[in-house]
């Protein structure tokens, strides 16, 4: 099998529209839960996809500024679109890059949040180091993987949105089988890799489908 850290170019309008049918069912509720805890500052998402869940936060912190990384430059440009269309687009940086190597400097960010990306990382450890560095102190990181939009959405109603040539390309995905399945990581894998990275604390939550990771530098 052949894993990849993004998602192809060609499979990116299936991708938004998929989250977008999410929306009210997950990228909501999820940026409820992210600004209840923070509410101004500057705060990295890593893994942004179609930038729904920042211009749900966005929408919710007038004082807040959201920094929006992914390894998709197409989905980068959806986001970009997309946030013009919500009218955040001045709160809002959209910055094609890897989880973990990102260009910021050290202790830059208020907040970070991660969804549904850990999974598919080749170093999810190198991806918790970098989460840290770019950490203020005493700041938090909330890392939920893996974000399952198809448990959110109304499939039947999703596929029959595809065109012809997405839905071509779904099945030439899932028929050469370049990615690996969407699992998330156990929790004691997510502790060994924790253990050297330094954090202050470290709160995780799991059930059969997702890990809730909550860390504190």
């Amino acid at each position: 099998m052949i894993s990849l850290e993004r998602i192809p170019g060609p499979l990116a309008p299936v991708y938004e529209k998929a989250a977008r049918l999410a929306i009210e069912t997950y990228y909501r509720p999820t940026a409820e839960e992210i600004t209840a805890r923070f509410n101004a500052g500057l705060l990295l998402d890593i893994g942004a996809g179609p930038g729904y869940l920042p211009i749900e936060i966005a929408r919710r912190l007038p004082a807040a500024r959201v920094v929006c990384l992914d390894l998709s430059r197409q989905l980068i440009q959806r986001a970009r679109r997309n946030a013009h269309s919500a009218g955040v687009a001045d709160r809002l940086e959209f910055i094609v890059g890897h989880a973990a190597v990102t260009p910021f400097e050290d202790d830059r960010f208020d907040m970070v949040i991660s969804t549904g990306v850990l999974h598919s990382l080749r170093d999810p450890q190198a991806f918790f180091f970098e989460v840290r560095r770019v950490l203020k102190k005493n700041a938090q990181a909330w890392v939920y993987d893996p974000a399952r939009v198809s448990g959110h959405i109304d499939v039947d109603r999703w596929k029959k949105s595809l065109t012809l040539r997405e839905r071509f390309f779904l099945w030439l995905f899932k028929r050469i089988r370049i990615y690996k399945e969407a699992t998330p990581l156990k929790k004691r894998q997510v502790e060994r890799m924790l253990v050297k990275t330094d954090f202050d604390g470290v709160d995780i939550e799991t059930t059969r489908h997702e890990i809730r990771i909550r860390l504190q530098k």
